[in-house]
């Protein structure tokens, strides 16, 4: 797999980010939310220069079919990413969205198709992620497309859906 899919929701358009879109993600990134939800990322995003870095492993990431990132853009703009990781060992979702587009639906939207696609295309058998527990909005968008809670500590949840659920749900 080295050519990303361009996948569409209702309302948006998932595909490529671009050089152009650097300053977008820095936007997404600076956010008190993201920046909260994401911790873990912030050494690596907290630069335009580590979001070129980051982009650039995700690309060497889908050479290996090991993972990918998508541009979520609503009229061409972008407005927000999803990413899976260690799609070979662990797969992993991560998202976030840029604060002027929250709670509109598009994420549900962006994340959904993208889980389904992953599933679907046996790029993995299961995805997970980790939510912090004050992030309600993200924990709720999971549950609501199929995501079980797998555990819980005292500052995250942990959430998974298989293939074979996904396919009963569909």
């Amino acid at each position: 797999m080295t050519e990303l899919p361009v996948l569409k929701s209702p309302r948006c358009v998932l595909n490529r980010i671009t050089e152009d879109d650097i300053p977008v993600m820095r936007q997404i990134f600076d956010d008190e939310l993201t920046g909260r939800y994401l911790s873990e990322l912030w050494p690596l995003v907290e630069t335009e220069e580590g979001i070129r870095q980051m982009l650039s492993s995700f690309n060497t990431f889908m050479e290996q079919s090991k993972g990918m990132i998508w541009g979520v853009r609503l009229n061409g703009n972008l407005i927000a990413f999803v990413a899976f990781m260690d799609l070979s060992c662990n797969p992993t979702i991560i998202y976030a969205m840029h604060s002027t587009y929250r709670s509109k639906g598009y994420m549900k939207e962006c994340v959904e198709v993208s889980v389904q696609y992953v599933l679907d295309f046996g790029l993995c058998r299961y995805v997970r992620t980790e939510v912090h527990n004050g992030n309600v909005a993200s924990i709720r968008l999971l549950q609501s497309i199929g995501f079980d809670v797998a555990g819980k500590d005292k500052r995250k949840t942990y959430l998974r859906i298989d293939r074979k659920k996904r396919t009963m749900l569909s």
